[in-house]
């Protein structure tokens, strides 16, 4: 049974700023032509293009990478589980390959802490996992119980 798979979400910090520039658009459009207007929806359409990468980065690329088969698969039971305590990353290990991971935290992958719907619950839980090691930390990109499904032929 699949208990997660990478599916974008709409985030909040996309909506806010490509709604206010839109608003400055508006108004530079409709309203007084002024120069600080201008600048200042020019200013609001660069920090959405910048955000718009960043969630492409964090929130695109895991479903591309699972889409594709390009990530590593560990199954076991969970050991090591340590839930999260203000200030603390959730984390657990599976065969020696350990897993952290915050719903405060912007990063690739599962997040979910078990306090907010997680699904990740208790030492021995028996888990197959589907990642991608990155720098710091290896990103959840799918976690399955059992019964298993299968796995998208990697090509």
């Amino acid at each position: 049974m699949i208990l997660y798979y990478p599916k974008f979400e709409l985030n909040i910090l996309v909506l806010v700023p490509v709604l206010f520039f839109f608003v400055c658009l508006y108004n530079y459009i409709t309203m007084n032509k002024s120069i600080i207007l201008f600048f200042k929806t020019i200013l609001w359409g660069i920090a959405c293009f910048v955000i718009l990468v960043c969630v492409f980065i964090i929130e695109i690329a895991p479903i591309m990478c699972f889409n594709s088969g390009d990530y590593i698969t560990v199954e076991g039971y969970v050991e090591d589980y340590t839930p999260y305590s203000q200030g603390e990353m959730e984390s657990f290990s599976i065969n020696g390959v350990e897993f952290s991971y915050s719903h405060g935290v912007i990063a690739s992958g599962y997040r979910k802490t078990y306090n907010r719907g997680g699904v990740v619950r208790e030492n021995g839980q028996y888990l197959r996992i589907a990642y991608l090691p990155m720098e710091h930390r290896n990103a959840i990109l799918c976690i399955q119980e059992p019964p298993f499904v299968d796995e998208p032929e990697k090509e």
